[in-house]
């Protein structure tokens, strides 16, 4: 498997190619807050989605803290469309969503901040930190 962490893949609907390592690279690696902490190993060009839980009437939202370490690209920032409600009604509680590739072997960190937009980083209500190991393809 892809990942020494991983809480759920998104298998695309394609069938499956015959390289072991074309098919680690199609399957996204997913990480939600709970798994914090983790150490996550990607292969270059496989994806990483990082799924946090919000609750946008607070005026809390993630950030992601600082740059885009170099070796990741984004693909989806969730500041960029609507967020994803779980459930309907008032009281939905909704998540955004990163998507990000892995673009040359390292390792990196991602940290994302929970916090309004007019607290300074160190008022953060809550953080979340994940350790991405990239490996070149085989």
């Amino acid at each position: 498997m892809a990942a020494s962490c991983q809480r759920g893949t998104d298998t695309p609907a394609t069938a499956s190619p015959t390289h072991p390592a074309a098919s680690a690279v199609q399957q996204a690696v997913r990480l939600r807050a709970a798994d914090a902490g983790a150490a996550v190993q990607l292969m270059v060009g496989q994806t990483l989605r990082v799924e946090l839980d919000t609750s946008p009437a607070s005026g809390y939202a993630w950030e992601l803290d600082g740059d885009l370490p170099p070796g990741l690209s984004i693909e989806t920032d969730p500041g960029a469309g609507p967020l994803q409600s779980k459930m309907p009604g008032p009281a939905a509680g909704t998540h955004q969503i990163w998507n990000f590739r892995a673009t040359r072997p390292g390792r990196v960190r991602l940290r994302f901040l929970y916090r309004r937009a007019w607290e300074r980083a160190d008022q953060a209500a809550r953080s979340a930190a994940f350790e991405v190991g990239v490996r070149p393809q085989s």
